[in-house]
């Protein structure tokens, strides 16, 4: 069989830019995550643009930015038109991530790259699967199975195991192996071992963004966040903590809410973010995605570890004022390039007694990468696991203040007269559209229903006419250019020419005749022919009359479908005729800052040791600034057990993976007697026929006594990294979770010595 792989990044190769990656299986083109950065740069996108509507499959790994923020776009604008497979809180939580950043742009901008509407139909195109679910896929990609599997680091987030043939392709990035307080540990590297289904792919992808990372333990991470936080508001500083809207702020939110009811404290912790209700109240129904803590808090005191106790709940900066005095923050977004995080640093960077705690590093060139970069500056082991206290930054920098101003005044009475003009044209040559619609389907309709006779008064030449704004052909866009007096006449319909023969003599000359057509009925066997879809018109008057939402949505409570007044409170209200502005300000920063790693994600030193026990034929580091990407690839390198075919592409750079000929021989190793060259001699038919009894090994070998035998036996042995037994430095011996020993090894004396003395511990039946 011929196996064909092709595997091409398009955004976030040897840099920190959002993950996108197109792989080639055979004549199948899967688009791995589509990512993009809060900057929305659309030249950032000119790859992903080549080659969007070629694309047969979509897999989306992560509900943030970094992995999906580009669907939307590439749904609307690039021609994506494929399937698009994610599990239900990615789904979920990334419809909330981008209303946010949305929003978020549009209070301060003419932001027109996407629309809600755009958002909505790319999150309802998307085919949701649960952890462990194989999906067949169709079309241009049949006999591919693809899988999704637990990768920790944000809630429903997933590994992608794609399957076709002899092949296996795992893309594995952003997971985190590490239990939490509402999520497990990836399955990539649970309990210390290997899932199995994901042991020695034929290719692994993965990301290099942490390899130069060294987190310290989490106990002493979370005891510097309650430190800093409980010693800022005690001093009356208020704390602001930027972060996303749906995805990691669940953990923050869960561990300071569980700090603030045990030690209860009465300072507000206050979540502040265009979506932060429905981030709420989807986790609340999510449970059975988590893990960690807040589920074996669930299943002990039946409490949900989302109904919080501490936190408010706010979606406007302005709401802050019925919260005096100091308070804590968390307010969207983590890069402060926007929304209300960027809004209130402004406002409280001038006061020392404030803090900013950063909990993730944001892209290159970010105000919140400058902050961490300027913290980081003033400790020389800023990399190691020792945890950094706040550092008061003294520095003026100048940023650009865009505002979202209301119209006045004359400006705001010209706004409104353009727009009803606007209106009230549209309105008209919809009307007139619709009418001519109308009249077009009843003369279809006679046309069908007419009798036989009718038929035969027709003439032989009669034809079908367009009269008045019709009368000239064309689509619905000519209608548009037509002059008001063509639009104002009511002689738009669509008749069939008055030609009939009479006398004794055939004729065949037309006659001139008023535009009229009688309208007939249809029938059928049950009476008049119903039309459905006057009847839906009055079924959604009647919902929306109801106060009901006619856009489907998850319901929480009473599942009625009728909108609680929390929920009317938290729509957004109709945008004020208003203008943007930009300006550029001068702000002296002199509050404190902090960084501490609440990414979610496995660090350098975790990295480096399982990739070793994944242990893949081939290797592809993507996602990850050049020195870490170089760091990982020469680790990888380094490592004994490791593939030395890693790939570290650049961004355009295509890798032809899996361009060979497989096929099944049976055959044995020989060398013949006049060359050391080992040759492959096939066993014929007669005898493959001849099947031997396969033998049964009974007992339990331990690698200290095997290790002991070996050297009794001469042979230097010796265990290393991960619990391997290495002897003589050719052959390596390793136990896997199901008590299986493998060795592993070139066929050497060395080699076949080994094999004898570890079946010397055992008894072959």
């Amino acid at each position: 069989m011929t196996s064909y792989i092709k595997f091409t990044p398009l955004s976030g190769a040897r840099n920190e830019q959002g993950l996108c990656y197109l792989l080639e299986i055979d004549d199948a083109k899967i688009l791995l995550d589509c990512g993009w950065l809060e900057t929305f740069n659309v030249d950032d996108l000119e790859p992903l643009k080549r080659v969007a509507p070629r694309v047969d499959a979509v897999l989306l790994s992560h509900a943030d930015i970094r992995h999906l923020g580009a669907y939307p776009y590439a749904l609307a604008h690039l021609g994506l038109t494929c399937p698009v497979y994610g599990t239900l809180p990615m789904q979920y939580m990334g419809r909330l991530e981008l209303r946010d950043i949305y929003q978020s742009r549009r209070d301060v901008e003419d932001f027109k790259l996407f629309g809600i509407d755009d958002i909505e139909t790319a999150f309802n195109r998307i085919v949701t699967l649960k952890h462990s679910q194989p999906i067949q896929l169709s079309g241009k990609c049949q006999g591919i199975t693809v899988v999704a599997y637990t990768a920790g680091h944000t809630i429903g987030g997933a590994l992608w195991k794609i399957h076709k043939d002899t092949e296996e392709i795992v893309y594995a990035v952003d997971y985190n192996h590490k239990k939490e307080r509402h999520l497990n540990g990836t399955v990539l590297h649970a309990n210390g071992v290997v899932l199995e289904t994901l042991a020695r792919p034929s290719v692994l992808i993965t990301d290099a963004y942490n390899a130069l990372s060294v987190q310290p333990p989490r106990k002493n991470r979370d005891q510097a966040l309650f430190e800093t936080v409980t010693n800022t508001v005690q001093a009356g500083g208020s704390v602001l903590i930027p972060t996303d809207a749906a995805v990691r702020v669940l953990e923050l939110a869960y561990l300071l809410d569980q700090h603030w009811a045990y030690h209860r404290i009465k300072t507000p912790i206050l979540m502040l973010g265009h979506t932060s209700y429905y981030t709420v109240q989807y986790a609340k129904s999510m449970t059975e995605w988590m893990g960690g803590q807040a589920v074996k808090q669930f299943h002990q005191s039946r409490e949900h570890p989302f109904e919080f106790r501490s936190i408010r709940l706010l979606h406007r900066v302005d709401e802050l004022e019925k919260y005096p005095g100091a308070k804590v923050v968390l307010a969207t977004s983590p890069s402060l390039e926007g929304g209300f995080a960027r809004e209130l640093f402004m406002q409280w960077a001038t006061d020392p007694k404030n803090v900013v705690v950063l909990t993730e590093r944001a892209e290159p060139g970010s105000l919140s990468r400058m902050l961490r970069d300027e913290w980081q500056s003033h400790f020389a082991d800023a990399n190691t696991s020792t945890v950094h206290p706040a550092v008061e930054i003294d520095r003026s920098v100048y940023l650009q203040a865009k505002r979202k101003i209301l119209l006045e005044g004359e400006e705001l009475r010209a706004h409104l007269e353009a727009e009803r003009t606007r209106r009230e044209r549209e309105a008209h040559e919809a009307a007139v559209i619709a009418r001519s619609r109308n009249v077009l389907d009843e003369a279809l309709e006679s046309d069908s229903s007419g009798s036989e006779d009718e038929d035969d008064d027709l003439s032989d030449d009669g034809r079908n006419s367009r009269i008045g704004m019709r009368g000239g052909g064309g689509d619905d866009a000519d209608v548009r250019h037509r002059n008001q007096a063509v639009l104002d006449t009511e002689h738009d319909l669509y008749v069939r020419d008055g030609v009939r023969s009479g006398g004794f003599f055939k004729q065949t000359q037309s006659f001139p005749m008023f535009p009229f057509t009688e309208r007939r009925r249809r029938f059928d066997d049950y009476g008049e022919a119903i039309h459905q879809d006057h009847y839906m018109q009055d079924i959604e008057g009647l919902e929306l009359a109801a106060g009901r939402t006619v856009k489907a949505q998850p319901n929480f409570g009473s599942g009625t479908g009728v909108k609680s007044e929390e929920e009317k409170a938290r729509e957004p209200e109709p945008e004020a005729p208003c203008k943007y502005t930009v300006s550029t300000v001068a702000l002296r920063i002199q509050c404190k800052v902090q960084y501490l790693d609440f990414e979610g994600l496995s660090d350098g030193r975790s990295i480096k040791t399982i990739l070793p026990q994944v242990a893949p034929r081939k290797l592809i580091v993507v996602h990850g600034s050049d020195e870490a990407t170089e760091d990982l690839a020469r680790s990888c390198l380094a490592s004994a057990r490791m593939t030395h075919d890693v790939f570290a592409p650049s961004i355009g750079e295509t890798l032809n993976i899996g361009d060979s000929e497989v096929a099944f021989l049976a055959a044995r190793v020989q060398v013949p007697l006049d060359s050391t060259t080992p040759t492959l001699q096939a066993i014929s038919h007669e005898q493959q026929r001849q099947r031997t009894r396969q033998a049964t090994i009974v007992g339990h070998v331990k690698l200290t006594d095997l290790r002991r035998v070996l050297q009794q036996n001469g042979m230097q042995a010796e265990f290393r990294d991960e619990g391997v037994l290495v002897c003589n430095d050719r052959v390596a011996i390793r136990k896997t979770a199901e008590g299986r020993v493998l060795l592993e090894g070139s066929l050497s004396s060395d080699y076949f010595k080994i094999r004898r003395l570890l079946y010397s511990q055992l008894a072959i039946v």
